[in-house]
């Protein structure tokens, strides 16, 4: 039967890395990985997300090709990752139906519990705990969420949660932290800040529509 105990999730995300071998550091490329897997993962810009609102992502079960996941791209790239993380876990603990849509801010028990494997999943607890480097009286700034966040591929956002969670940040810096601008942050330590916009807002992106297997097979026969 489908899995929806978030409380379960921390356990098997760590059972899904141990499977794979993925050890417990930062996934380099996720999109690769699921397409070793025979997932197939397509992106497209659908609406925006916004207030709620808005698909993020969506597995589906496909009779003839397997496991497929469609990601909006209107959305950060850390967003993204997160979003595959996310239509993973239904991949592995709810294939029983045929598909599975995941809106922005649903509250159901089954997305409760594929945020949750994605937020471990992504980011092992034991490996933040080994990362997180605190100041001489133990504080956190929020430059040191930015270089977690990078480290780890994901949003600052969801590096947010998972410090909160871990017990490594408390409410208070955790609502203060959310007020600050990752983007700012970026731009004062001379980073990238590309990571920040939807995948849409930047030129050259239509091959990225389809998965590398996809691609490659492409390739072959031209």
């Amino acid at each position: 039967q489908a899995i929806t105990d978030s409380r379960r999730a921390p356990r098997l995300a760590e059972e899904v890395r141990s499977h794979y071998d993925l050890g417990e550091d930062a996934i380099p490329d996720l999109l690769a990985f699921l397409d070793q897997q025979r997932i197939l993962v397509y992106r497209a810009a659908l609406d925006p997300i916004g207030d709620g609102e808005g698909v993020s992502g969506i597995f589906y079960n496909h009779p003839r090709m397997g496991y497929t996941i469609l990601v909006n791209t209107q959305t950060t790239p850390g967003r993204q990752t997160f979003t595959l993380a996310h239509e993973l876990a239904h991949a592995l603990y709810h294939y029983q139906e045929r598909g599975v849509v995941s809106r922005a801010r649903d509250a159901n028990s089954k997305e409760r519990f594929a945020d949750a494997f994605a937020a471990h999943f992504l980011v092992p607890g034991e490996r933040l705990h080994e990362l997180m480097a605190t100041g001489p009286d133990g504080s956190i700034s929020p430059y040191d969420v930015v270089r977690l966040h990078r480290y780890f591929r994901v949003s600052y956002a969801t590096m947010l949660n998972r410090l909160r969670n871990e017990g490594l940040l408390s409410d208070g810096q955790y609502q203060a932290f959310k007020d600050v601008s990752p983007t700012s942050l970026a731009r004062q330590l001379g980073l990238d800040c590309s990571e920040y916009t939807s995948a849409v807002d930047r030129p050259g992106v239509s091959l990225a529509t389809y998965p590398p297997s996809v691609l490659e097979r492409v390739r072959q026969f031209v």
